[in-house]
């Protein structure tokens, strides 16, 4: 019975272990950051495959198409970061702003196109968000 018992306890703090060590050790999309906590990389996202540059650099015609929602104001700073405002145009949805620091890379993320019936209006803004990305490539937020 008491072999029973202590191998029963050994089983139990193996199993312990083990739940700890897989619930800290970062899944494959995930590596050390520059501030050392897990972080995500865009790249490798699931944001990625839907998402268009809007800073810094003019706005390509696939990023205007993605912004539909949206009125795009932004202004460089004299730190050289980019000041980003998106003000939606749909009263039931919030206006979005940003900082994008120099070496940073704001993506607007537009997961399903296909609901913005026109270029006047978007249909659903639900899955209309920006993404900033840090300069190793890092979801930033």
């Amino acid at each position: 019975m008491k072999k029973i018992i202590i191998g029963v306890i050994v089983v139990v703090i193996l199993g312990a272990g083990a739940w700890m060590f897989l619930r800290t050790t970062p899944t494959a999309s995930q590596e050390s950051g520059s501030s050392g906590s897990a972080q995500e990389k865009f790249n490798g996202s699931r944001y990625a495959p839907f998402a268009v540059q809007i800073a810094p650099g003019p706005l390509s015609a696939a990023a205007q198409k993605a912004l539909t929602g949206f009125e795009y104001a932004s202004s460089t700073l004299p730190d050289g970061s980019i000041d980003v405002t998106l003000t939606a145009k749909e009263q039931n949805y919030q206006s979005q702003h940003y900082t994008v620091a120099p070496g940073q890379t704001l993506y607007f993320v537009e997961s399903f196109a296909a609901d913005d019936a026109s270029s006047a209006r978007d249909a659903s803004l639900r899955d209309d968000t920006a993404i900033l990305v840090d300069q190793n490539g890092y979801i930033v937020r």
